[in-house]
Formats: structure tokens, sequence, C-alpha cells
């Protein structure tokens, strides 16, 4: 009995010990961050891991969190019941248009199964069937109805030959499709109309389907439709003549995939007739194609038409993937359209218009055309009527005439308009036609123009009429043959430009020399506001670099400056390099640039090296204001020279020959930039060498220094960088020692044991050993006395029985 609590005693010692020290490696050695990593636990935001029971969630206080088995809670933990059919809204599910009163629900469908849910008093009591037409049609036998709500309970199919039409009655009808779809089934007329009723029809949250199924809805121009097509008055949501009927596209509602094909009719998807149609932020209206007849009737509004008398306000959401064969991808507007917000983007027309033909008033102080597309107008066909333009932004739209906005009838502009950025021009102003500014432009105005006219010297051409300011800066040319000016009266015009010429003239016996830096970078570098304003206005500037041979004219101060600055090169060849501008017969000369020009030098035939045993690398030495600089070769040619240099005076191209074979670039011949280069890295190499050579003791001792005392921060890529190295090293050499230590004694027959005698004999040996040493030979030493000692003690000698006699029953 004895022995086997002795041998109990020695297992906890073992165990004991490893986890004392791994607890103690990952407590004070390693920093939470790179504990925090996936293993067998979870770590907590301090660091320490959290273990995950086999059946219960902690939260992140450790405290036990039991998962409910049927209702969830809020977020202050109370329990939400959930409604067994449908959610209801006891506001009144926020059905209320900007004009229209609050309704509440009282979800008492007489029916659970109806296919559609009924209300004609606004929400009190409910009704339920299967057919919407059903719906549609008592809805209106109602006269004296308080705002009716239909909403749909699942998707439903729309059949037959006639139209559904709604006797609005002065109320307002919501349809709610809580998410399902309306689709045609067989209907070829339109699905929705108000038959000349005042009032209001309201979609929400609802998906109105044509039936069209395209093969691909984002080759808008070419996709191919296998599902329902109709011509006539197959429109999806028409509003007939009454200035008092409205409808409004709220928040969820879609209309999409309808084809009016071969149709004498325009609006693929909405026909306002008359009175007016909002769409509100999160409705969108995409997929839909007009093709129009032979006859060039139809075609028109792939999205919306805007008759006389109607009017469509875009307050927000998305107009795309639009497509109508004769004008306005997106919108025909006869009447009134203003864009407020929203996008209309990706929608193409086959003639004008590729997102709107504008033909009635039309106003945008906000939101985005973009990525539309058609021959003239890729935005915007102005073709009559008058369009606004105070904010919002035209941009990235296609066509061959005005890619922005093609503007035959009447274009004001004013606040922050911005059209720029469209292939093709941004503004096509035929002749005679010219843009008003009818309010200040303001920071944010961006307007780029094209005119059909060019302008030619001294004849410019107006593209505004008289203003009480000056605005061209708001303005930009999209020819870049001509500039933007202020004219009289204020009167924006564009200009033939003058230009901005580079010329180099090399002297008697200098070197052919050239300018390598762009010709706009150059521009904008050296000419000041005035100048531009000079060009702009049609007055040619010329950039001149003049060359001179300069061994007769070199003064001697600069000669010498020069020697100082040699440093083993020779002089090949003394310039004069001078930049200056010509502005008309005036020189303004030029001693010092703001940044640095590039300059491309020929070497001369006579400076060419001519021994093949020697290698030639050349540079040029610039003395400026009594001061010499050596600019290096940039190029990598035998032939050129290339500088880059703000300072304009005397210069001197100098050379270094090098042996072959020395330390040089072998091959002979004449060595540029590349040569010079290698040439200097060799010599740098060497003189490293030799100093590594004449140091090796001292970098032995060095080296070793740094083995046996390792910074925290000299740590390898893929290590993690910790607090304290040294503490992290002494607890995973004594853990690792302690697990192995572990293993030896459970598994080693310990019937011989341990004296006393050979305990302090080993113990000796291993502290002499550790003070020859640096420190982790000490580290090292101290884990092995400290383990033989905690053996010694527990099982190390003769009087304690090995474990596998303990253990051997």
């Amino acid at each position: 009995m004895k022995e086997r609590k002795c041998g109990l005693l020695q297992r906890m010692l073992a165990v004991l010990l490893a986890a004392v020290l791994t607890a103690g490696m990952a407590s004070n050695a390693a920093p939470a961050s790179v504990l925090a990593q996936k293993g067998s636990g979870v770590a907590s935001a301090s660091g320490n891991d959290v273990e995950l029971p086999e059946e219960e969630l902690e939260d992140a206080g450790g405290n036990d969190v039991e998962l409910p088995e049927e209702e969830p809670e809020d977020a202050g933990g109370n329990d939400v019941e959930l409604p067994e059919e449908e959610p209801e809204d006891v506001s009144g599910n926020d059905i209320k248009a900007d004009d229209m009163p609050e309704m509440t629900y009282a979800a008492m469908a007489v029916r659970d199964d109806a296919a559609i849910s009924c209300s004609l008093d606004g929400g009190t009591t409910w009704t339920g069937c299967d057919a919407i037409e059903n719906v549609l049609f008592n809805v209106s036998g109602y006269t004296s109805c308080k705002n009716p709500i239909i909403r749909l309970n699942k998707d439903i199919t729309v059949d037959g030959t006639g139209a559904v039409s709604l006797l609005i009655n002065n109320n307002n009808v919501l349809i709610d499709g809580q998410g399902h779809t309306i689709k045609r089934g067989t209907k070829t007329g339109y699905l929705f109309g108000n038959n000349k009723q005042a009032g209001t029809l309201i979609f929400r949250n609802v998906t109105i389907d044509g039936g069209a199924v395209w093969d691909n809805a984002g080759n808008v121009e070419n996709r191919q439709n296998s599902g329902f097509s109709a011509g006539g008055d197959a429109w999806l949501i028409y509003c007939a003549e009454n200035a008092d009927a409205a409808v409004i596209l709220d928040n969820g509602a879609i209309l999409q995939n309808n084809h009016l094909n071969n149709s004498v009719f325009n609006g693929a998807a909405v026909m306002m007739k008359s009175g007016s149609l909002t769409m509100k932020a999160g409705a969108v209206i995409r997929y839909n194609t007009a093709i129009g007849t032979s006859g060039n009737y139809g075609g028109g509004s792939g999205a919306v038409h805007v008759d006389k008398g109607a009017s469509f306000t875009m307050e927000g959401g998305e107009i795309y993937g639009n497509y109508a064969s004769l004008s306005g991808g997106a919108i025909v507007n006869q009447g009134s359209f203003t864009l407020k917000g929203g996008v209309i983007r990706g929608n193409v027309s086959g003639n004008n218009g590729g997102a709107i033909s504008a033909q009635g008033d039309t106003v945008i102080s906000g939101g985005e055309i973009k990525d539309n597309s058609a021959p003239a107008g890729g935005g915007i066909a102005i073709l009559s009527g008058t369009t606004k333009i105070s904010g919002g932004a035209v941009h990235d739209n296609t066509a061959s005439l005005g890619g922005g906005v093609y503007d035959n009838a009447n274009m004001t502009v004013s606040g922050t308009a911005k059209i720029q950025n469209n292939s093709q021009g941004n503004v096509y102003l035929p002749d005679s036609k010219v843009i008003t500014i009818d309010a200040p432009l303001t920071d944010g105005a961006a307007i780029g123009v094209k005119t059909k006219s060019a302008p030619a010297d001294g004849s410019p051409v107006s593209i505004t009429g008289s203003n009480g300011a000056d605005y061209s800066k708001y303005f930009t040319s999209d020819n870049e043959k001509y500039a933007i000016a202020n004219g009289n009266h204020n009167v924006v015009q564009l200009v033939k430009a003058g230009n901005v010429i580079q010329e180099v003239k090399p002297g008697d016996n200098a070197p052919e020399t050239g300018i390598s830096t762009p010709a706009e970078e150059l521009k904008d570098m050296l000419l000041t506001d005035e100048e531009k304003g000079n060009v702009q206005s049609g007055t040619d500037i010329k950039i001149v670099l003049e060359v001179k041979d300069a061994e007769s004219t070199v003064k001697a101060q600069d000669k010498e400056q020069i020697t100082q600055a040699l440093n083993s090169h020779t002089v090949g060849q003394y310039l004069d390099i001078d930049l200056y501008k010509l502005i008309g017969a005036e020189r303004r000369d030029i001693t010092e640039t703001a940044k640095k020009i590039r300059i491309v030098i020929t070497v001369p035939d006579s400076l060419k090296n001519t021994d093949n045993s020697k290698t030639r690398a050349f540079t040029v030495i610039r003395v400026h204001s009594g001061s010499a600089e050596l600019l290096e070769d940039l190029d990598s040619s035998a032939d050129t020279i290339t500088i880059e240099t703000d300072r304009f005076s005397i210069y001197a191209v100098v050379y270094k020959d090098t042996e072959n074979g020395s330390g040089g670039n072998e091959g002979g011949g004449n060595g540029g930039a590349g040569d010079n280069k290698g040439d200097n890295g060799n010599n740098a190499n060497d003189n490293r060498n030799n100093n590594d050579s004449s140091n090796n003791d001292d970098s032995s001792d060095q080296n070793n220094t740094e083995e046996n005392d390792t910074k925290p921060d000299s740590l390898k890529d893929n290590e993690p960088k910790t607090g304290d190295s040294t503490t992290l090293g002494l607890y995973a050499t004594l853990a690792m020692i302690a697990g192995f230590a572990y293993l030896l004694l459970y598994f080693t027959d310990r019937k011989r044991g341990m004296t006393e005698e050979t305990k302090k004999a080993i113990v000796s040996r291993l502290a002499g050993w550790a003070k020859g040493g640096g420190r982790i030979r000490k580290y090292l030493a101290l884990a092995a006395i400290f383990i033989l000692l905690v053996y010694y003690h527990s099982i190390g000698r003769k009087t304690c029985a090995g474990w596998k006699e303990i253990y051997a029953e």
C-alpha cells in the first residue's frame, strides 16, 4: 500500500510540473494577440483560453447562454412572439404616401388560403379571394370605399384578354405585394389602369412582370425573347386622361420584362397619358423593350413615356437595361420630367436619347445619368422644349454626336451642373445653338463642349450668351485643338488654341541634344498663368533649349570647379546649355525650374571609346552659381547620356575608362550608365569584402554575442513578436524538458535509483558546464538541475519503487 501511494505522488508531481511550466509560458511570455489563435480553446479579450462546453455556449463574460427552444429574444432579452401567418405593423404598416392618411391593418382575412387579401375600409376589415381581377373590379364597384388595400399572399398570374382597370374614385389604392410577383400570363392588354379616374394608385413591395424571357437581359440591344410579347397597348401600367390621377412606385416596386413589340405606341413599362408618376427610392424599372412598326411609329420610351400634360418625378430608385428602337432608351418626355435623385443607367436607344429623349420641359437637379448609349445624345437628346441642369451628373455615356448631351433645342445650366467624361464629346452644339447660364455656376460645375463649326484664327465660336460674370473656368473643350476663352460681355467662347512648340538649337560642334520631358508636363512647368491664357487665345509660344560648345567661352573659375569634381574622370567637352521662351519676338530666359527637366545628350563620335581593352562610362558635371555637381547618366545606352536638371549654365561631359577584367563590365566597347554603375558597385563590393575579411574575427565574436543575446525584435518573419523573448525561451525550454522527463520517468525502470553522492556530482558538473557558456547554456543547465532534483526527491531514490512495479497489476 505504501508503494502505491508513492507511485501516485510520482505521477502527480510530474503532471503538475508540466502544467505549471506551460501555464507560466502562456501567461508571462506571449501577448494576447499571439495566444488568441485557432486551437483547442477560444481566446477571451484578455488573452486567456475559454474552453467551450460540449452542450452550452458562453458569452463574452464567461456566462452560460441557453438557446431558446422555439421563440427568439430581442436585444433586451425579452421573448418575441412570432405571428402564425403574417407580421402586422400596428402603426399602420407605413402605407401612406405624401398625401395619404394613416391606415391600420386588422389582420382579419376571412380565408387563410386566399391568394389576395383586400380591405375596402383602409385596413379595418379584410376579405380574401384568388383572382386579382375580381378584387380590382370589386374595388371599382364600391364608390364609397375608403382607401382600399390589396395585399398579395402569394405570386399570381394574370390571364384573359381584357384590361384590368381600377375605378379609383378619388381614393388612394395601395397594392402591397409583400415581396410577391404579379406576372402576365395570356393577357394582351395593359395590366393596370385607372380608367380616367382621379386618385392615387400605389405599388409597394411588388414585382410587376411582363412575361418576357430574355436570353441575356443585360445584352440590351440584341437580346432575344422566348416568352411573352405583344403589340398594341400591352403596357404594365396605364394612367389615362385625368390630370388628377397619380401613380406612385414606392419602395420595393419593380416593373420588369415587358416586351411591347411591333406597336404604334410608346412606353414599354408605363404610359402616362395624363396625371403624374412618382418614383421613390427602392423602386426599379428594368429590362423592358419597345419595338416600333416598320413605318417608324412607336418604338419610343423603353421604360416610361410621359405624354403632353403628364408629369414624371424621379426622387430615387433605378431605371436600367431598357431599350427603345427609335428614341428614349429609358424615357421619352413630351410633358414634364424632373430628376431629383436615383440613377438612369445602361439604357440604349436606336436613334436618339440613350437615357432621355427630351421633347418637353426637363429638369435635372440631382441623380446620375450614366453608361447609356445612342447614335445622338448618349445621355440626353434635347429635341424640343427646355432642359435645365442645375445638379446631378451626366457621365460615361456614349454617342456618335454628344456622348453626354445633344442639344438641338434649349439647354440651360446653373449651380453644380456636371457633364463630363462622356465619349465623343460631352455637350454637342449644332450651329447657332448656345448654352444659357440662367443662374450662377458654382464650384463643382464642369461642362465639356464640342461645336459643329470649328473656330478659326480670329473667329471664335460662342458657346454661351452674354453673362454677368466670367464663367469660362467651368467649361472645357472636347477638342484639344481648341480652347475656352472669355470674350466680350463674358461670352464663353471656343477659340483656336495656340501651340506650345519645343525647339532645340545646337550650335557649332555641339552634340545632338533633345528634351524627353512630355510636352504637356513641360508646358505646365514652364508657362505662367498669363502665358497659358495667351496660348488659349491663339498665341504660339516656343520653348527653346540651346546647346553650344563652350571650350573657348567657359570661365576659369568654372573650369576649376569642374576639375575639383572630376574624381578620376576626364573632361570630354564643355557645353553651355540655355533654356528660354519665345513669345512672339520676346525672349524670356529660364535659369532655374521648379521641377527637373530630362535632357538626352548624344555622345559625339570623337569621345567614343576605341580601345577594346577598356570600358568607358560617361556622366555630366554641372556648374551653377559657383557650385559643381555630378549628374548621373540615367540610361544604359553607350551612345547617349540622359540627365535630369533644373539649372541651366555650364556643363561638362566627362568620362572614366576602366581596364576590362579589373572590376568593370567585360566585353569592351563604350560603357554607358550601366557600366559606370556596375563599376561603382563592384568597387563597393570589393571594399566590403576586404572589410569583411579583415574583421573576420570581430564578426565571429559579434555573431556569438548576437546569438547569446537575442533581442525581442530580431525575429523571423513567421514568428510572433512578444514582449519578452527571453522569458518565452526559458519557459518553452522548461516545458519541453518537463514533457520528455515525464515520459522518461513513466517508462523507465527505477529499480536502480540514484545515490546522494551521484546527485551531488551531477549537479556540480552541470553548474561547471553552465559557467563556461552564455545565457542559453545557463537556462539549459538550470532546467536540467531542476528536473534532476525533482526526480531525485520524488522517485529517484532506491527506497521508492518504480512506476512499472506500482502499476504492474
